[in-house]
């Protein structure tokens, strides 16, 4: 997206580390079959391969402006995929290897088309690489590795300390208690699809303080909202979706709604450090949450158990926004609204004591009183919503 930079140039380096990245997971696989019993290696080797080359085109599209390219693209992943699941899976009963197929077919389909309506080959030379340009992508690059890595440990690390403390069957509830908060995280990557083009295009801008602020705030309400209405229809969309055992999930799941909303900001603000090439930042200060989740799991799981594993999730994002928060302002001082992250946090907080203690009509009354409350304070998001609708 940097005017300075040749968008042909930047491409043929991303398929240059691609297909080396591709020759070395050939190689590992190649050798992983020879020493064990694993069973569809070559297909794992495959889908991976042709996944990371439809990371790569996709980005680069939407890098260049073509979005609802992008957008087409990613239906048409999901639907030829889902097609092929009922074609392999329901009519011909390939099991687990209907499954692959089917991946296989929605991520070729989905390539092609990008390759076509993307005009890839009209980019792509056989001229000299950039070396310059290839070492700052590396340098770019590089700590997103590392963080990637932490991050899925971030989020990962809870459900291992839970099995080992608790048992296999803790692990399930506690599975199914973060079904409902993934309903947030859908909310929040949508939003990323374009903040991350934003933030690109408007960090150097001369208001960009006051731009990145208003869409902090705008986000945060959103984020809040969409925690409230998940909170306020939460013991009744429980009864629906999941059997009786698995119902005493819905006391967790709060604390992991918070954990999304924190989550969410931090990732929000680790779009400064991309932004600014400053990437390393990410990385340090990702580590930071990691270190204290596996902490706060290893001293709260035996004690408090599920309630442990929630809330240590949702301490660790919180200090991972917390520092991201002072970190960045050596990049951009974004100005918050305190007033309204308070009171949000305090309306939640109350929606959670009613939920645990309030029972029936009381519970019901309550809870729609808090949403009309946490609706009125975030008027602004209501509106850009409401309008919205209206345009579409």
């Amino acid at each position: 997206m940097d005017k300075s930079n040749n968008k042909s140039s930047v491409l043929n380096i991303g398929m240059r580390f691609t297909m080396y990245g591709s020759l070395l997971f050939m190689v590992l696989g190649f050798l992983l079959s020879r020493m064990s019993n694993v069973s569809y290696i070559g297909f794992i080797v495959f889908i991976v391969i042709m996944q990371a080359l439809q990371s790569l085109l996709s980005q680069y599209v939407k890098a260049t402006g073509r979005v609802t390219l992008f957008a087409f693209n990613g239906m048409l992943l999901t639907f030829v995929t889902a097609g092929m699941d009922v074609i392999f899976l329901v009519f011909l009963k390939l099991g687990l290897l209907g499954y692959f197929w089917a991946l296989i077919g929605g991520l070729f389909v989905s390539d092609m088309y990008l390759f076509w309506r993307g005009q890839i080959l009209a980019s792509l030379t056989l001229k000299k690489v950039n070396k310059d340009l290839e070492q700052q992508m590396v340098r770019f690059s590089l700590p997103l590795i590392p963080n990637s890595i932490v991050w899925w440990a971030t989020n990962a690390v809870g459900r291992y300390f839970v099995v080992y403390f608790l048992g296999a069957t803790a692990n399930g509830i506690f599975a199914v208690g973060n079904k409902i908060p993934s309903m947030l995280s859908v909310v929040n990557s949508i939003f990323f699809q374009s903040w991350q083009i934003s933030a690109i295009e408007e960090f150097k801008s001369p208001d960009r303080q006051e731009f990145f602020s208003n869409v902090f705030r705008i986000y945060s309400e959103l984020m809040f909202l969409g925690t409230s209405l998940l909170i306020f229809i939460l013991k009744p969309l429980m009864h629906i979706i999941v059997s009786d055992t698995f119902f005493v999930a819905w006391k967790y799941i709060p604390f992991l709604l918070l954990s999304v909303i924190y989550s969410s900001f931090s990732s929000f603000l680790g779009q400064y450090y991309v932004a600014a090439k400053k990437t390393s930042g990410v990385f340090t200060t990702t580590i930071y949450g990691t270190l204290l989740n596996v902490l706060l799991n290893f001293i709260l799981i035996p004690k408090f158990h599920l309630f442990g594993a929630s809330v240590a999730s949702m301490l660790s994002y919180l200090v991972v926004w917390i520092v991201r928060a002072h970190d960045v302002e050596k990049l951009i001082q974004t100005k918050y609204d305190w007033r309204n992250l308070i009171i949000n946090h305090f309306i939640i907080l109350l929606q959670i004591v009613v939920l645990f203690y309030m029972q029936g009509i009381f519970m019901a009354i309550f809870e729609t009183i808090l949403v009309l409350i946490i609706f009125a304070e975030n008027i602004e998001i209501v509106q850009v919503l409401i309008g919205s609708i209206r345009r579409n």
